[in-house]
């Protein structure tokens, strides 16, 4: 069902089956909530009253199971650990369990295609973000319910934003985001083997994918978008007082489609050329999304 990691250095404890049975029971996901909660250790009376479990036996039993795995034991007490961690922040993400439910919403920015204005739309676990023109869809994702959470209405594509550009800081350090494998990133062309079907190259000549060896999540990403998290980009954004983190794509205003163009084919060189406030800077970058050049246009 699942498949192993390659190489010698990672060694299976439990199988996968085995760990999604010792967690199917409300409470050992109680346990595993209160000891995540807990700023220190917990003695097991303490932390049977927490959960509110009036068995002791039957508590134990519990607890025991997550032993090890889950839960580290020593004189102190008990205490979750990263194994148990990594579950309670997937349930508390509303991944596995709520979706989002809202009105749509305006959006600050505009269209990369017509200008015009855009609104967020909330489709279960999906925020799409689109023109109420030309219907140009900018973004799909599906993101966590909770990003929705802790943000007003008016506030979620801003914190929708923010999601995204954490997906383009995981290409680029090469770490999967569902799994934490290693990530395949590369630039394609329309045809090239890798290329995703739909792209054509009429939108951008030339897009990200990235692809997990491990569980085989992906993503595209069009070239134009796929360089602003290259430090060099982010460093002329801030030149401009500008923080790429701060500021969703929707809300660069020189982000247009087909603003990147190939220089050479073999090997792969793609530029795209950014203008902030009067000053333009071109960054060509190669197959691996990396900046391999920088040139100030020079100004008329």
């Amino acid at each position: 069902m699942f498949d192993d990691a390659d190489g010698d250095d990672v060694v299976e404890r439990i199988s996968p089956e085995r760990a999604f049975e010792l967690l199917g029971h409300e409470t050992r996901l109680r346990i595993l909530a209160e000891l995540d909660d807990a700023d220190d250790r917990v003695q097991f009376g303490d932390l049977r009253d927490r959960v509110g479990a009036d068995d002791p036996g039957r508590f134990n039993y519990h607890l025991q199971e997550l032993t090890d795995r889950f839960v580290r034991r020593s004189d102190e007490g008990y205490r979750i650990a990263p194994a148990g961690r990594r579950v309670v922040g997937a349930v508390r993400s509303g991944t596995l369990t709520k979706e989002m439910a809202a009105e749509p919403t305006a959006v600050d920015g505009s269209c990369t295609i017509c200008d015009a204005d855009l609104v967020a739309e909330f489709d279960g676990d999906t925020v799409r973000i689109r023109c109420v023109d030309c219907e140009w869809i900018l973004t799909e994702p599906a993101v966590p319910p909770s990003v929705l959470e802790d943000w007003s209405i008016p506030a979620v594509p801003a914190a929708t934003g923010r999601w995204l550009r954490r997906l383009g800081v995981s290409a680029k350090l090469g770490l999967c985001p569902n799994c934490d494998g290693r990530l395949d990133v590369g630039l394609y062309r329309p045809g090239d083997p890798g290329s995703p079907d739909w792209f054509s190259g009429t939108l951008s000549p030339a897009v990200r994918v990235a692809t997990c060896r491990r569980c085989g999540h992906w993503w595209h990403t069009l070239a134009e978008i796929a360089v602003v998290t290259e430090p060099a980009v982010v460093a002329f954004h801030y030149e401009h007082g500008i923080d790429v983190f701060e500021r969703p794509n929707w809300e660069l205003d020189w982000v247009e489609l087909d603003l990147a163009s190939v220089e050479s084919e073999d090997p792969l060189r793609v530029s795209i050329p950014i203008t902030l406030d009067g000053e333009t800077r071109t960054f060509v970058v190669d197959r691996d999304v990396s900046v391999v050049e920088v040139r100030d246009d020079p100004r008329p």
